[in-house]
Parts: structure tokens; C-alpha cells; sequence
């Protein structure tokens, strides 16, 4: 057709643009083609200004979507066939034949050059100087003058990589496939691109014919271009030429095949996942398998009139299976045929269910997504009330899910990972098909599930919410709230909990939710619950619960090497069933400005000459540490812990902490009554405090370390009657410390890196504004309490006040933080009342704060998961991230730096894998973890008798408290039933006295041979109750005599007997007949 376009069935063609929408939009880059619809009257003048304008400011995906719309609704007569004059005269001859049907496309040649070019974008972007071939494609009419033009700007203005990005898009637009791809290699080769080409394509330098495009009778349509040549824009394609007939394309050493549900092979590549430390260019664009819209006229009859591949008419999303490229170097084998249909592990084909309408209110969407990108981070598009829409990456980010699929959805902080849990958990529940609904959404800590119940309660308000807290008796009958409620919004603990006392099973719910899901590993509540489930599917327990998992940092463990880091991801995923890892790839250039990475600076901590606390403290440890060596040399089965590789205090506090907790636990796990155990075990604690104090010497002033030590030793300090020999002499080591800090804190300066931590905050805060909010995370809770305070006044003047955020367990002499006062302090720092909180690790993790934009870490580093969280807390567009610390902080932040790109690796290569490889590591992973459930397997409550009592005692001095069966439980507190009970504890009036449950809290109680809390002794008219705290005890098996440590009494494997308050005069009858 060279000039004259005959007429067409309108009809017809309008199903084609539905069918290939995608595909049209994709090709109308430039406005051009609109000046010619105006011209033949398609549009008027309004229309013409206003799809001028949304390419101008809006994406070009966007203004051609609406390009395409109004067109449809335009009452000019025969506008698809004008359409089609408007193609053929702006040169887009591909767009024009999908319309037309002239030629039937095979996937290889549709597909082909734009994968491997979306496959090494990142070289060719990286190592293509545009300028140098655009005369070549100019003259083979593979871009037009204006792209041209443009290419050309984009260099002179911006840099050369955005304009080698620009060519790469625009050379897919005009010719058919095969053709603009073959050009473009030859123009590689012709201007000294050969290692790029031999990229591309290694066979093509040696026979350029065999990547010659076909025409419909299989034939070569255009002759070899040979070295050095150009080909006339104007020179004529013979439709019958006779070269190379009958050849089919070979496959490059980068193709590899998958199998459809009809056995016809179907080559494909697969999308790289997303690399945030890199350019993020690397992954652009989509892929494109078509499926014909919803209400598509296109059928199998009319597949030969349009000359469509009869498998693009199947549901191809559930039977093609995608193989991964094992070796991506030009010389691997990569043709591999599987035998087994299955859903595949990376979506490749986008569905195409929505109709015209459901379509522009899509388009509209993206179009307002441009002018919301630089408001809060972590929304959804066109929130009003309870509505929310998602943007196109939300959508596939969920596409998995919505298919009953488990999987673990990954994206970055601020990206909506919540409100793509919004979109599944509705259509969840949407679906009655398969009989009742019903949600758990878990989230690790009490203050993050607060803000995800939040969420929840104002986008779903027509379903029934109910959040249980840990602190609550409601979270021991979590059976009771299951009939009545769509959606359970809990700590993964007390879903464990309730299983173990069997009151509840996974099969009572129908999808789980895990927020934070890498922290799937070890003895931690998901784990448990992913074991649970494994177990459950093993015994064929039927309607298990679908599980979806989010993350913004899957994390790879302690791995060194790019293959550990795969095996640590794909571990995870088994604990999880996980199916298919679910990451952005179709609409990456939505979700990339989406994705805030904020300015990153770096602050060396000022060590100070010479410091009087720091001598101090360091001739403290090393005292304790010589007192330590002297008591483990009678100890034979605690020197091997004393002398493995125990680390320097001053160079590897993190590690020199860990080493500490291990002594300490080494000695609690002997029963002995002998002083040298109960002495190592204080040694241990002693060792601690002062590296603490160590800790809050770098950052703050000498009184903050002398209140620190002051409170940490309070309980020791009222106890000293009881103390060993060598805890005396512990003691008056701590003392001497004390006396040094308080004579040096007399003339005590500020410390150098508070004034520099101090400068930053406030010059960020006045060059960001008056709605910042800064967030600044430390190690220690010591710290943390201290440094809020200083800072509080520091920042009195400009009327900004700061608060802390920690914990709720108690720590030391710090007690935690309730939920209530998490919550509220959260509140008030997003209110703006608090400017400015200072968090230990418990802020780092999913707080949702939309002003934050200033992040610093006061010489606090984590890992490669806290680097990629403690960023993400940062949402708004002009965010700064400080790291202040120390040089031995700093370098491990790099190797944090070098472990997220380590992670994101592994992610690509688990996205790249062969579904049938993926499937089986995932089985083999789990037999693993099966046959370590079996060999562990616990024992369900039970009564206590004499046969499988236990002795509890003292965590300190291994003093008796009880016997297990001396425990009773009145609602959620335990307390001994025992008359020689008292004669073991020192009493000491309570504080903060207060009726609570029915009873008073009267006392204190502590071990009368050493100064451990025990708990508290509560008042029911003339009864005493003795309830005692689990965290300082240790249980001894008395016919095993095995240790055993529980953090709380749901863990405790026995089913106390429980009791109301009418129940107390005749069980502590006793007490007053002992009277």
C-alpha cells in the first residue's frame, strides 16, 4: 500500500486497536500524528490542544491512551480507516500492519529485539553515543527527523545517557520489528559498536542474513546490508525477494523456550527485577504478550481474517512456563524446553480484562499520577474516605495474590505496599465462591499493627475489624472474635500462642498477611507459624490459608556469595509456601517515581585526646574481665567460651555485646548452687552496663553515663547484704567508675559529636521547613532517653520539641514503653507536636510517617535489611539520610551498601530461574525444615504431675522458688500456691501501688539470696498473692534435669490450673490458719 488506503470494516479495525491497544500506545511517542487527525477532521481544535498538552506534561503512555480514546469517541465517519492514513503518513508502518493484518507475527520476531534490548539496556544506554548512528537510522527511516531532533537536544541538554535511553524507545516505533532491529544492529556495526552487537547478538557480524525480518510467505524482505553501507530511506521492499528463502531465524545462544498449554513453543527472556542501588534504568518499559480485552469481538474464527497466533487467544497467564538464563555471558547454552505446564514465576502476560470506560479511568489515573509524585509516599492514587485506586504497579504488584497464589510481595518503602495488602485482602473477601472469609494481618510490634488496623478500618469500613493486643485477655481467646469478624489484626505471637493451646487452627482463616516478612527465620513467631503451615499441608489439612507476604528488604542472612544469597531468599520463600516472588517489572518507570532514594552524607565521629570516662570505663572491663579469668580457670566447661575468640570491647562493641550474653546464658544453663557460677553470671551483667556506658560516652556527656550506671545498679546497690564475695568486689569496682565520672563531670565540656549531631538537625530543619520531621536512631536505650533529653532542651529556642521512641520490653533500669505511649508519641510526631524522635531499632521497621525527611543515624548501623528500612523512613521527595559514626560504623555501612546490591542480585536471579528448578529447591528446603519439626516437635499443654514436674529457681543465684505444680493462674497472672513460699523473698513496699484485676499491688519481691526481682505480691482482702515474673527464672526438668528459659507463660508447656477471685480463700487458706 503505497499511497491509497482501501476501505476497511470499521468494525473490524476498532477490535484490532482494542486488541493491540497496548502495542499503539507503545508506538505513538511523538504528538506529530496529531496535527494530521486534525487535518482529516477526527479531531477538533479543543481535542488537538488539549492531547498536545499531555504529551507535553504528562508521560507520552498517558497522551496516547487518550489519543486512542478520542478517536473512539470522535463522530467523524470512517476515523479507523482515516486513523490508518494518518499512520501511513507519518511513517508508522509496524502500527499500520497491526490494523491492517498484513503480515502474521511470530513471537520470535514481535518479541525479540526489544527483549534483548530491554535485557542490556544498561550497557548499550551506558556505552552508545546516540550522535553516532543517527544518520544511519535516519536513512533507513527506522526514526524520524523529529526523533531525530529530540535525541539530539537530549544530549546537548541532559546527558548522553538520557538521550541513548529516548533512541532506544523511538527506534521500536515506526518499522515492523524484524526490520528496525536489523537496522539497528547493522548500524551498531557500521559505526564501530561490534562488542554491543556481539552483546545483542553474537552470531550477527558472522551472517547477517540470518536475522533478516520475513514477510508473510516467510521470506526474506529487505537484502543484506553489508559493512560499511547504507540502505536509501526511499528504497523498495521486495515483497517476493528471494534471498535467503525458507531460512527461519536462528536462535541466539540468549534465547531459551518455554512450552504452551497447545505444545506450540514460545520463546521469551525474562525481565530483570528492578536493581535500586543501580541506575534503575536498566529495567524499563514492559513486555508485551497480548490477550484480548474483555468484550473483544475477536474470536478463533476471525484469528485467520486478522492473522493472530491462535495461542494469544488462550489463557496463556496459567500454562507458560518461563526457564531462567542460567549463564547470561553471549557463549552459554540456553535452550531449555520444559515438560510441565505451571504457573510461571515472573508474570510475563498483562490480562486485558477491562473495558473501554474501566480504561480511561486508568488513564486518567496515570495522568494525575505526574502532579501527586511529590506529595506523601506511601498513598494511592484519588484517596477519598475509605475509596483508595491503585496505580498500575500496585496492581501487578498484587496480580499474584489476587490469583490465590502465595507469594511474597517486594517493593520499597513508600511505594503502598499496604494498599496493595488493600486491594488483595478486598478482593479476598469479595470472593464467597469458595465459602467464608476470613483475614489475619500481622504485623511484629504492638505500635506497627496499631497503624496497620488504623489503615485497615478507614479504607475497608464495610467489613468487620478487630485489633488484639498482646496486653490484653483478649488475646487468649482469639477463637471467640473469629465468627464475627472479617479481618483479626494481631502480633504473629498471639496467633502462635493460641495454636499451641489448640483453641485454633490455621485452617480457620483463609489468607494470612505478614507484614515485614524477612523476619522469617530462626525460632521468631512467622517461622513458627510458616513450620505450622508445612506441617498442616503435609498432613493434607484441607482450606490451608493462602499466605502473602511484604518486604522492602528480603534480606540474605550471613551470606558471602551471590549463590548463598539465592539460597537464603529461596529459603525463606519455603517457609512461607511461597509460590512466586511478586516485584514491579511491567510498569517500572511508574514505580521508579515512586521509589524516594534520599541524599546520603557521612559524619565521622570526633574522637576525643585524651578522655578521662572512657579510661575509666575501659579500666573497668578490663578489672571485671580479670576478675572473670580467675573464676572460669576452676570452671573447665566455661573456659572454652571465655577464650573463643572473645572480641576487643573498643574496636567491636556489637560483637564484644554478643560474646557477654553467651557467658551469661553458659552459666544460667547449670543449676549449680555454687557462688563461681551465680559470680560468672555477674561478671557478665557488670560487663554490659559498662559497655553501655562505653557506648553513651561517644555520644553524650559525662552525666548521662553517671545517671546510666546510677539506675542500672539501683536494685544491686539496695541488695548489697546479699552479694557474693566477688559481686562485692564488682561492686566497689562500679563505685570507683562512679566516683571518677562525677570528679571528671565537674568541668564537664560537651561532647563534640551532640554539637555536631545538633548542627545537622537544626540546618536541615530550617532549609527543609516548617513541616519537616527528623527521625534519629541510636543503639541503646540508654542512649536514646538521654539524647532525647538533651536535644529537648537543645532545641528549646526555635520551639521544637523531641521525644523518644523504644520497646515495650524492660530493659535493665529502663522499663519499656506501653502501647498507649508508642502510639501516642507516633501520633504527636506526625501531628507535628514532636519535631524531632529519637528511636532505638523499633522505629525502623514500617512506620508510616509522611513528612519525615530527615534521617540520621547517631553511629547506629544495622544490616543490609535496617540500610534499605531505615531509608525508607524518609518519604518525602527532598530527603536526607546522615550516617554519624564511627570509622569502624562507616565501613560497615558500606558493606551494608555492598549486601543490598548482593540482595537485589539474588532477587534477579531467583526471577530469572526455571519455575520447575524454583519448585524443587523449594521442596527440598522444606523436607529440611520437616524433618527438623518432627525431631523438635512440642509436646501439646499439659497437667502437671509428679512425673514431669520441674523445678524453677533463681535466674541469678539458683536459689529454689517452686515447683512447677506450685504454680497457679488467676486471668493472665501466676502465682505460687506454697506455703513455705514466703520465707524465700524480701518484701519491699511497691511505688506505684494500684488496684488492678480485683486485687492491689502491694510489695516488690526479691530473692532473699540475691538481689533478683522475683515480682510482685498483690493483695486480695487478708490473702497474699505471690506473682511471679518469668523473665528471671529457669525451669529444671526433674527427671531429665534439662534447662529451660521461657520469655512468657504461653511458651511454658504446662496447662496451669486457673482460678477466679472466689477461688482464693480456700486455695491461700493457709495463710491464715498459718496466722
Amino acid at each position: 500500500m503505497s499511497g491509497e488506503i482501501c476501505p476497511m470494516n470499521e468494525e473490524l479495525i476498532e477490535e484490532r486497536v482494542k486488541y493491540w491497544k497496548r502495542e499503539i500506545v507503545r508506538c505513538l511517542q511523538t504528538p506529530t500524528i496529531i496535527s494530521q487527525l486534525a487535518a482529516q477532521n477526527i479531531i477538533d481544535e479543543d481535542t488537538q490542544t488539549k492531547l498536545r498538552q499531555l504529551y507535553t506534561e504528562k508521560t507520552t503512555d498517558v497522551a496516547a491512551n487518550e489519543l486512542i480514546n478520542a478517536i473512539r469517541k470522535s463522530a467523524a465517519p470512517k476515523r479507523w480507516s482515516l486513523f490508518i492514513e494518518c499512520l501511513h503518513k507519518e511513517g508508522l508502518v509496524y502500527v499500520k500492519s497491526l490494523l491492517l493484518a498484513e503480515h502474521q507475527y511470530e513471537d520470535e520476531e514481535r518479541e525479540r529485539g526489544r527483549k534483548m534490548i530491554k535485557f542490556f539496556s544498561s550497557t548499550l544506554e551506558k556505552n552508545i553515543d546516540p550522535i553516532d548512528i543517527l544518520s544511519t537510522l535516519i536513512a533507513n527511516d527506522v526514526i524520524a527527523e523529529h526523533d531525530s531532533e529530540e535525541i539530539r537536544n537530549l544530549c546537548l541538554n541532559k546527558s548522553r545517557v538520557y538521550a541513548a535511553m529516548c533512541l532506544l524507545d523511538r527506534i521500536q516505533c515506526r518499522l515492523r520489528p524484524g526490520e528496525w532491529y536489523y537496522h539497528f544492529l547493522c548500524a551498531l556495526r557500521d559505526n564501530d559498536y561490534e562488542e554491543e552487537v556481539k552483546l545483542l547478538e553474537p552470531d550477527f557480524l558472522d551472517d547477517p542474513s540470518k536475522y533478516l525480518p520475513t514477510n508473510q510467505h516467510g521470506r526474506k524482505k529487505i537484502a543484506v546490508v553489508q559493512p560499511a553501507t547504507r540502505m536509501a530511506a526511499d528504497n523498495p521492499i521486495d515483497k517476493d525477494g528471494d534471498s535467503a528463502d525458507n531460512q527461519n531465524l536462528t536462535h541466539s545462544k540468549h534465547v531459551f523456550k518455554c512450552v504452551l498449554s497447545n505444545n506450540e513453543p514460545m520463546e521469551t527472556i525474562p525481565i530483570p527485577v528492578h536493581e535500586i542501588m543501580g541506575r534503575n534504568k536498566t529495567f524499563m518499559k514492559e513486555t508485551y504478550k497480548h490477550e484480548p480485552e474483555s468484550g473483544s469481538m475477536v474470536n478463533t474464527q476471525q484469528a485467520s481474517t486478522v492473522e493472530l497466533p491462535s495461542h494469544l487467544i488462550e489463557d496463556v497467564t496459567t500454562s507458560l512456563k518461563q526457564v531462567t538464563i542460567g549463564d547470561t555471558t553471549p557463549t552459554a547454552t540456553q535452550e531449555l524446553l520444559l515438560d510441565t505446564p505451571q504457573t510461571p514465576l515472573v508474570q510475563l502476560i498483562p490480562e486485558y480484562t477491562q473495558s473501554y470506560s474501566q480504561e480511561a479511568d486508568e488513564d486518567t489515573q496515570e495522568a494525575d499520577e505526574d502532579t501527586q509524585a511529590s506529595s506523601g509516599m506511601d498513598q494511592c492514587e484519588d484517596i477519598t474516605g475509605s475509596e483508595f485506586k491503585l496505580r498500575e504497579y500496585q496492581i501487578e504488584l498484587s496480580e499474584n495474590a489476587v490469583k490465590g497464589l502465595n507469594t511474597i510481595i517486594c517493593a520499597e518503602t513508600g511505594t503502598g505496599k499496604t494498599y496493595v495488602a488493600l486491594n488483595i485482602i478486598k478482593k479476598h473477601l469479595a470472593d464467597t465462591s469458595k465459602g467464608e472469609r476470613r483475614v489475619v494481618f500481622m504485623a511484629r510490634t504492638n505500635v506497627l499493627i496499631q497503624q496497620q488496623f488504623q489503615t485497615l478500618t478507614k479504607r475497608l469500613p464495610s467489613y468487620q475489624i478487630k485489633l488484639i493486643s498482646g496486653e490484653s485477655d483478649d488475646a487468649n481467646m482469639l477463637a471467640a472474635f473469629i465468627p464475627n469478624n472479617h479481618i483479626l489484626c494481631l502480633t504473629p505471637q498471639i496467633l502462635v500462642n493460641n495454636i499451641k493451646k489448640g483453641t485454633v487452627h490455621l485452617s480457620d482463616f483463609s489468607l494470612l498477611v505478614l507484614d515485614e516478612c524477612h523476619h522469617t527465620s530462626g525460632n521468631v513467631p512467622y517461622a513458627n507459624i510458616g513450620r505450622r503451615y508445612l506441617m498442616d499441608k503435609k498432613k493434607n489439612v484441607l482450606k490451608l490459608p493462602q499466605i502473602v507476604g511484604l518486604t522492602a528488604s528480603i534480606g540474605i542472612g550471613k551470606s558471602r556469595t551471590d549463590n548463598e544469597s539465592v539460597n537464603y531468599i529461596v529459603k525463606l520463600c519455603s517457609m512461607l509456601d511461597c509460590q512466586v516472588l511478586s516485584t514491579v517489572q511491567k510498569h517500572e518507570t511508574e514505580y521508579l517515581k515512586w521509589c524516594n532514594i534520599p541524599k546520603e552524607e557521612r559524619i565521622n565521629l570526633t574522637e576525643k585526646d585524651r578522655d578521662p570516662c572512657r579510661e575509666a570505663v575501659d579500666k573497668a572491663i578490663r578489672e571485671t574481665e580479670y576478675i572473670l579469668e580467675q573464676i572460669v580457670a576452676l570452671q573447665p566447661e566455661l573456659v572454652d567460651v571465655l577464650l573463643d575468640k572473645r572480641p576487643r570491647h573498643d574496636r567491636k562493641p556489637e560483637a564484644y555485646y554478643k560474646w557477654a550474653l553467651k557467658l551469661q546464658k553458659h552459666a544460667r544453663l547449670h543449676n549449680s548452687t555454687e557462688d563461681d557460677l551465680r559470680d560468672v553470671g555477674s561478671c557478665a551483667r557488670y560487663l554490659l552496663i559498662f559497655l553501655a556506658a562505653f557506648e553513651v560516652n561517644k555520644l553524650l556527656q559525662t552525666k548521662h553515663i553517671i545517671k546510666y550506671l546510677a539506675d542500672a545498679q539501683k536494685v544491686e546497690s539496695q541488695g548489697k547484704d546479699r552479694l557474693t564475695e566477688r559481686e562485692k568486689e564488682l561492686f566497689e569496682i562500679f563505685k570507683e567508675v562512679q566516683m571518677i565520672l562525677i570528679k571528671a563531670g565537674k568541668g564537664d565540656e560537651e561532647n563534640p559529636n551532640v554539637r555536631t549531631l545538633s548542627a545537622q538537625l537544626r540546618q536541615m530543619l530550617n532549609d527543609k521547613g516548617d513541616d519537616s520531621r527528623a527521625m534519629v536512631f541510636v543503639q541503646a536505650r540508654a542512649t536514646c532517653k538521654a539524647l532525647a533529653e538533651v536535644l529537648d532542651l537543645e532545641f528549646k529556642d526555635v520551639r521544637i520539641n523531641v521525644h523518644y521512641l523504644f520497646g515495650q520490653d524492660t530493659r535493665g533500669s529502663i522499663t519499656g514503653m506501653s502501647r498507649d505511649e508508642q502510639t501516642n508519641t507516633l501520633d504527636k510526631f506526625k501531628e507535628g507536636h514532636y519535631k524531632i524522635l529519637v528511636c532505638t531499632s523499633v522505629g525502623i521497621e514500617g512506620l508510616d510517617v509522611p513528612d519525615c525527611n530527615i534521617v540520621i543515624n547517631y553511629n547506629y548501623a544495622g544490616n543490609e535489611i535496617t540500610k534499605v528500612q531505615m531509608r525508607g523512613r524518609t518519604r518525602k521527595s527532598d530527603a536526607t539520610h546522615v550516617t554519624i559514626a564511627s570509622k569502624h560504623l562507616l565501613q560497615r555501612d558500606e558493606v551494608n551498601i555492598y549486601k543490598v546490591n548482593m540482595m537485589y542480585n539474588a532477587m534477579k536471579q531467583i526471577l530469572q530461574m526455571d519455575p520447575t528448578t524454583f519448585r524443587h529447591n523449594i521442596q527440598h528446603y522444606q523436607g529440611i525444615e520437616l524433618k527438623c519439626c518432627e525431631n523438635h516437635m512440642e509436646d501439646p499443654k499439659k497437667r502437671i504431675t509428679a512425673e514431669n514436674d520441674f523445678t524453677i529457681s533463681c535466674l541469678r543465684c539458683n536459689a529454689t522458688v517452686c515447683q512447677a505444680s506450685d504454680i497457679h493462674q488467676y486471668e493472665s497472672n501466676h502465682f505460687v500456691v506454697d506455703p513455705t513460699f514466703a520465707v524465700r523473698v524480701k518484701l519491699v513496699e511497691h511505688r506505684a501501688q494500684q488496684r488492678f484485676a480485683g486485687i492491689l499491688k502491694r510489695y516488690k519481691m526479691h530473692c532473699k539470696l540475691c538481689p533478683l526481682d522475683w515480682g510482685i505480691v498483690a493483695e486480695r482482702g487478708e490473702y497474699l498473692l505471690y506473682i511471679i515474673k518469668l523473665e528471671n527464672l529457669k525451669f529444671k526438668n526433674n527427671r531429665t534435669e534439662a534447662i529451660s528459659f521461657f520469655k512468657k507463660w504461653s511458651e511454658v508447656p504446662f496447662d496451669f490450673p486457673k482460678h477466679d477471685l472466689n477461688d482464693i480463700p480456700s486455695l491461700l487458706a493457709y495463710q491464715i490458719n498459718i496466722e
